[in-house]
């Protein structure tokens, strides 16, 4: 789907209205935002297309055809207006914005049966014609109208692949298929979706219904009655060579991903890239690209020239990843692998970082601090991070003697650094701190809007609780964000004498900390304990080896808001 913020100007209910009574050419442009001469001179004097092509998964090519500019901007504004005034049907999932092939994919996962077909030449079989007849009996323009759009979408009578309106429309030319095919699947208690021109029926039956499809007696799989119905009645042509039933004693694949259990990708799929990896570690780079073009297109006389080696092996590195997840070893190993190469200064490296450690990562800090009194230089590191609703949290005891010598020292430094900007150092401001409570608290200095930096917290914090303990220990020596699970061991009380109790209006106030199983090594202090939730629920505040008593102790965030805050 187009961007609008960038296409458009009018408001959605505007565009809607527009679109809904247009009459003419003029009203057209009006609609695009375009003058009446621009639009009528992409369309009949300087319109042209680009033609390319991709490799198949099966072998041989898909030819794509892609607009020049100015009909590309033209047909991004029409397909946000087409957006606008259509609800896909649920079970179509190719071209829908948070729809993929994993969602596609994990409707069919643990199934009995499992029935694959591909409509052949799908974009080629939406002509001109067909394009036209949609405008006119769904949104009743009239013919001038039909027209022109149909125009605007369409070159050498079909829905162009490249073409931004190609998609949504070839979703919208499929609703009645899948509102047929859906509405007999569910007769027959099968699971029906379409990713593109992919289609997938599933079901747990012992038998799978014939009237769908069936093996013959050469074991070839048939399209039963009512499926060829279907076909017939959308003029839609089936591809001949893709037609599977399969049992769960076999393989059984939805959208090229495995489906037996769960959703995962082939093992020969994992081989292919292993192998292309290890021959690239080997030899040399000339001879790695010549057997990684060999394999990946072996009817091709320019494999080298047509193809960016790196950006397609990176590509299938990336969805293993989105498949079986960021935490997942086997692709971990594989992008570990990749970066490893000699990488062209083009390619930038894999992230592994899910989601959830790439939040840690964003909001947990390196703590340098620094002094020099005479000839003697004070430096050491710990750990902070950012809170919601709050600031830079850490431990206090990590800054006491930086506050303590910072009027009589030479030269001091205190300031945060992120992993992912080392070279980059964060100013902060003390707001609150207290030694006792070992809780200090800091406003960072940054122009940048903060409102969706931080990690949540939550004030439940009980023994046996699991828990995450995320840090920087001995980052002197390049270490990156440290995470140690653990459990919460022990409650424990430390009395803080000289602590004013607003309670009871007198000194004393006896702070509950907790034990963990995780070590709290040098460097850790101040940094965050995670719930499951990744909220946060503690701050490291006692060491491995600070002393004999109260070791990996650890002070709920629930007394920054009881002791501290206002």
């Amino acid at each position: 789907m187009a961007d609008k913020f960038t296409l458009l100007e009018e408001i959605d209910d505007v565009l809607n209205f527009k679109f809904r009574n247009l009459n003419n050419f003029k009203e057209i442009a009006d609609m695009l935002e375009v003058s009446s001469e621009f639009l009528h001179s992409i369309l009949y004097k300087k319109r042209s297309y680009e033609t390319f092509f991709i490799q198949k998964k099966s072998g041989g090519y898909r030819e794509i055809k892609t607009p020049n500019n100015n009909l590309k901007l033209i047909q991004k504004k029409l397909a946000y207006i087409l957006s606008l005034n259509y609800k896909m049907h649920k079970s179509a999932f190719g071209f829908i914005k948070n729809k993929s092939i994993i969602d596609n994919a994990n409707l069919h996962i643990n199934k009995r049966w499992v029935f694959n077909f591909d409509l052949e030449d799908f974009f080629h079989q939406f002509n001109q014609g067909r394009v036209i007849g949609l405008l006119r009996k769904y949104y009743k323009f009239n013919n001038t109208v039909a027209g022109i759009l149909a125009e605007i979408c369409c070159y050498e009578n079909t829905l162009p692949q490249g073409a931004p309106t190609s998609p949504i429309l070839s979703n919208i030319l499929s609703f009645e298929l899948d509102r047929e095919f859906q509405k007999e699947c569910r007769k027959y208690d099968c699971t029906y979706s379409r990713y593109v021109d992919d289609i997938s029926i599933s079901t747990n039956k012992f038998y799978f219904p014939k009237k769908l499809a069936y093996k013959n007696s050469q074991e070839e799989t048939i399209l039963g009655e009512i499926s060829q119905t279907i076909l017939d009645k959308t003029s839609f042509k089936v591809n001949p060579k893709k037609v599977y039933l399969r049992h769960e004693t076999q393989h059984q694949n939805v959208t090229g991903l495995v489906v037996n259990e769960g959703v995962n990708v082939s093992r020969t799929y994992i081989k292919r890239i292993r192998a292309t990896l290890h021959n690239l570690r080997v030899s040399n780079e000339e001879d790695g690209k010549n057997k990684f073009f060999l394999e990946l297109s072996k009817h091709s006389s320019s494999r080298s020239q047509q193809f960016d080696m790196y950006a397609i092996l990176k590509g299938k590195i990336q969805f293993v990843g989105q498949v079986k997840g960021k935490e997942n070893q086997v692709f971990r190993k594989l992008a570990t692998s990749f970066n490893q190469l000699d990488l062209p200064a083009s390619v930038k490296p894999i992230s592994i970082l899910s989601s959830t450690e790439k939040k840690r990562c964003q909001n947990t800090y390196i703590v340098e601090v620094g002094y020099e009194i005479g000839e003697e230089l004070f430096y050491y590191t710990g750990t902070a991070f950012y809170m919601k609703g709050v600031g830079i949290v850490s431990a206090a005891h990590t800054f006491k003697n930086y506050y303590d010598c910072k009027e009589y020292a030479d030269s001091h430094h205190l300031y945060l650094i992120n992993e992912n900007k080392l070279t980059e150092k964060i100013n902060i401001t003390k707001k609150y701190i207290d030694y006792e409570l070992d809780i200090a608290i800091f406003d960072i200095d940054t122009q940048l809007n903060t409102d969706d930096w931080g990690f949540e917290y939550s004030n439940s914090i009980i023994e046996g609780q699991s828990c995450v303990l995320l840090g920087y220990p001995r980052h002197i020596d390049g270490n990156t964000l440290n995470t140690e699970f653990g459990k919460i061991t022990q409650k424990i009380n430390q009395k803080c004498p000289n602590r004013f109790n607003k309670k009871t209006g007198t000194l004393g106030v006896e702070q509950t900390r907790f034990k963990i199983s995780s070590d709290i090594y040098s460097g850790n202090s101040g940094g965050p304990i995670l719930n499951d939730d990744d909220r946060v629920i503690a701050i490291a505040v006692k060491g491995y080896g600070d002393n004999a008593v109260e070791v990996n102790t650890v002070v709920p965030i629930s007394d920054i808001f009881t002791y501290m805050l206002p």
